[in-house]
């Protein structure tokens, strides 16, 4: 295996911390780019779906579920 270095903004940072592997993720889009690439809008509808993900993992909890929050 070969190293590259890549550079993400701290949105895209987060995002991928949170992945179980980041690094197989972005080889298969390689692949999949040197394949013919996808269209903007499967590139949209991936980019959506990944982001949805990550606004549900990062929801703010409700002020009145906040002392809840040791319980979980």
């Amino acid at each position: 295996m070969r190293h590259k270095t890549i550079t993400l903004c701290p949105t895209t940072y987060e995002i991928a911390r949170k992945m179980d592997n980041f690094s197989a993720w972005i080889r298969i889009q390689i692949l999949a780019f040197d394949n013919g690439g996808e269209s903007l809008d499967d590139a949209i509808r991936q980019r959506n779906h990944w982001k949805a993900k990550f606004d549900a993992i990062n929801k703010p909890v409700p002020p009145m579920h906040q002392d809840m929050e040791d319980l979980e």
